[in-house]
């Protein structure tokens, strides 16, 4: 038996409808081999943004134009002394070769090991008395809490 087209319409809409997600204000742009990438914010309300020069610290670069496959489209900007990067929206593409990545993260761990454990000796020299509660340390968080007893 043959579907009418009203209902096949309106059953595709209906399919669709849980399909949908929110459309990128970023292009969405695959990684070169060896590499870890994201766009970083340059500007916000029209004032230079600090995150650029972070991550210039922390050693990323921003990715140039040319490193494209002729057929991805990306937006691209000359900036002076980094010439034609891809960039949009007052962001900019960064990226970072994937070993740097992955030394800068072990470093990381390793502070927040070392707070962890300062924590936790400063929790067991402290008396448990009137005032504040242990020290907690939140993983996987940039916080430090302290709870107030109730």
């Amino acid at each position: 038996m043959r579907e009418t087209r009203e209902k096949t319409i309106h059953e595709d809409s209906h399919k669709s409808s849980n399909d949908w997600e929110i459309p990128l204000f970023l292009p969405k742009i695959d990684s070169r081999e060896g590499y870890m990438q994201r766009w970083v914010r340059m500007k916000i309300h029209g004032e230079d943004d600090y995150s650029f020069s972070r991550m210039m610290t922390m050693g990323w670069r921003p990715r140039p134009a040319d490193t494209l496959p002729k057929d991805v489209y990306a937006p691209k900007t000359n900036i002076g002394e980094y010439g034609n990067v891809i960039a949009t929206h007052d962001s900019i593409l960064m990226e970072i070769p994937r070993q740097n990545f992955e030394r800068y993260a072990t470093y990381i761990d390793k502070k927040n090991k070392e707070l962890e454990d300062s924590i936790s000796n400063l929790n067991s020299g402290l008396s448990k008395g009137r005032g504040f509660s242990d020290i907690e340390f939140m993983k996987n968080t940039r916080r430090t809490t302290f709870n107030k007893p109730r």
